[in-house]
């Protein structure tokens, strides 16, 4: 793969290069598209199809893992799995984009809250919210091994645990999705991020046999999943699906972030104290603050759109 007399740091360099920035702009751009067209195609369900696509999201990673793991077994090198993925992936993603197509719906059609008059506040109850959700999921996920070892889980629960966290993930997006077409997000916002704060926190709270774990991790993944429907969602309601573009990367980055924070933070603080107790009590107190300011700022635009109505 590298060629003849090529410098190993700028071959780094390009292969980091074209790893992290062009994977990453592919996935965002894929990921923003494939979320707007199908939502303008059915904006009564939003929630469902948004569930739907983000849950497809998570599964195909899910089965490249899989098929990346047969091909290394097979002596296949990692560059060659590389070049063989991102052919095929281009052809797959070229032939769907052919299939593509709006409904004709226009963005006038579809309902959204008017939120102008308070667009930075919103922008940061989402941003946070979603910092916040993330922020517990990856956490546990990132420091599974450990946290299962310190309350002496069996090492044979502790694989399955992982996939049926991933399992339950990949579900949760889906039937979160679902239940916000019935429910609303004002109410299962605030419920996915307490309910996954406080099961994170009952991992501590008491020694906990194997199938309590990964009862536990099961319940964890599911109420993560939840984030990246409701909060995609909750932009394409208050700004509009014309916007939903524009504004989701940015309360996107949050979940970037929790990425970084969350493993980091709970593997610097157990080098500090010895245990998990304290990065998941911030974890849990990050749920509760972010859940406070989530209800006030919600009710807060839903009394200004009230105004500006009846005005």
């Amino acid at each position: 793969m590298r060629g003849r007399g090529s410098n190993p740091s700028t071959y780094s360099i390009i292969l980091w290069m074209g790893i992290g920035l062009l994977g990453g702009i592919g996935t965002g751009m894929g990921y923003l598209v494939s979320l707007t067209v199908p939502v303008k195609s059915f904006p009564q369900k939003k929630g469902l199809i948004t569930g739907v696509v983000v849950a497809g999201f998570g599964a195909g990673a899910i089965l490249l893992t899989y098929l990346a793991d047969f091909l290394f077994k097979n002596s296949v090198g990692v560059l060659h799995v590389f070049l063989y993925w991102g052919t095929l992936y281009g052809l797959i993603i070229i032939l769907a984009a052919q299939q593509l197509k709006t409904s004709g719906l226009k963005a006038s059609q579809i309902s959204y809250s008017s939120v102008t008059p308070m667009n930075g506040v919103v922008l940061f109850k989402l941003i946070l919210g979603i910092f916040a959700g993330t922020f517990t999921g990856l956490l546990i996920i990132g420091n599974l091994k450990p946290i299962a070892q310190m309350q002496e889980v069996s090492m044979y629960a502790i694989p399955l645990a992982i996939s049926l966290f991933a399992l339950s993930n990949f579900t949760g997006r889906i039937v979160w999705g679902w239940m916000s077409d019935r429910i609303g997000n004002t109410l299962l916002i605030p419920t996915a991020l307490l309910v996954q704060g406080a099961v994170s926190m009952s991992l501590f709270s008491v020694p906990v046999s194997d199938i309590q774990f990964i009862s536990l991790i099961i319940l964890i993944g599911f109420c993560f999943g939840a984030h990246f429907v409701l909060f995609a969602k909750d932009t394409i309601q208050m700004f509009g699906i014309d916007n939903y573009a524009k504004i989701y990367p940015f309360i996107f980055l949050g979940y970037g972030f929790a990425g970084i924070a969350g493993p980091f933070i709970g593997g610097w603080v157990v080098d500090l104290t010895g245990e998990y107790m304290y990065a998941i009590l911030l974890a849990f107190t990050l749920s509760i603050v972010a859940t406070f300011i989530y209800v006030f700022i919600d009710k807060k635009v839903h009394v200004t759109n009230r105004a500006f109505q009846i005005r």
